[in-house]
Formats: C-alpha cells, sequence, structure tokens
C-alpha cells in the first residue's frame, strides 16, 4: 500500500468513526424515541436512497457500498444505544 492510498484509508475510516459518533449522539439525544424506532426507519430511508444513489458506480462497487453503507447504519443504532446508556447512568 502505498502512502497516499494508506493516507486515504485512513481518512475513510476516520470519517466513517466520526459519522457514526455524531449521528449515534444524536439519535441518543432525543428523548421522543425510546426505543430507537424513529432512528432506525430514518436510516433505512437513507440506507435506501443513498443505494439508489449508488446505481452509476460499476456493480461490484454498488455490492460493497450498500454493505459498508448498511454496516454504518448498523454500528449508528449500536452506537445510539450505547450513548443512551452512558448518559442515563
Amino acid at each position: 500500500m502505498t502512502e497516499i492510498e494508506a493516507r486515504l484509508l485512513a481518512q475513510v475510516a476516520a470519517t466513517q468513526s466520526l459519522a457514526v459518533a455524531a449521528t449515534g449522539l444524536l439519535f441518543a439525544m432525543s428523548n421522543n424515541d425510546p426505543d430507537l424506532s424513529k432512528a432506525k426507519a430514518v436510516l433505512q430511508i437513507l440506507e435506501a436512497d443513498q443505494a439508489s444513489g449508488l446505481a452509476h458506480l460499476p456493480e461490484p462497487v454498488q455490492d460493497e457500498a450498500k454493505a459498508v453503507l448498511s454496516d454504518l447504519c448498523n454500528r449508528v443504532i449500536l452506537r445510539a444505544s450505547d450513548y443512551r446508556q452512558q448518559i442515563r447512568q
């Protein structure tokens, strides 16, 4: 892996981590969604919308991007649950 590739990979990973943490914290702070069902619905809509936005990419890239997107959405909900538990302690 070249230095440029390593930097790009690090930037993508850092951006994903920040996005997951920030979105999870936002959902955790929502007082009108005790079971995170609204947060899950929002993420499902975003995931479906983004998946359709990937149509211009080659199919293998689409598949990988959809898998990453699904993983990130799942991580947001887990992070929101974790944050909510921490806030209540």
